[in-house]
């Protein structure tokens, strides 16, 4: 985004919305909104029912259904297994 002084400004995020305000002398405004890709997740609902599996194999499962997740967890203790965990109509 170029600003008023003629900087610019970056911001990193998936545009989820987009409006256009109105527009003055050849240049439009647009009001848009940028989150980070967890955003996108709120899409779509699942259910799934995972077996013998702890809460980061879920959540490694769940986020690999999409390409745009960057993510890592530094867990230092094992993690409780789980004989069944169900996700229903859940983003």
């Amino acid at each position: 985004m170029q600003l008023a002084d003629g900087s610019r400004r970056v911001w990193h995020g998936y545009v989820t919305q987009a409006t256009q305000l109105g527009s003055d002398g050849g240049l439009a405004r647009y009001r848009i909104v940028a989150e980070p890709w967890l955003a996108l997740l709120d899409v779509r609902q699942n259910c799934c029912l995972f077996q013998d599996v702890d809460v980061l194999d879920t959540v490694g499962t769940v986020f690999a259904a999409y390409p745009q997740a960057d993510w890592h967890a530094d867990v230092t203790q094992s993690l409780r297994q789980h004989s069944r965990l169900t996700q229903y109509r859940e983003t």
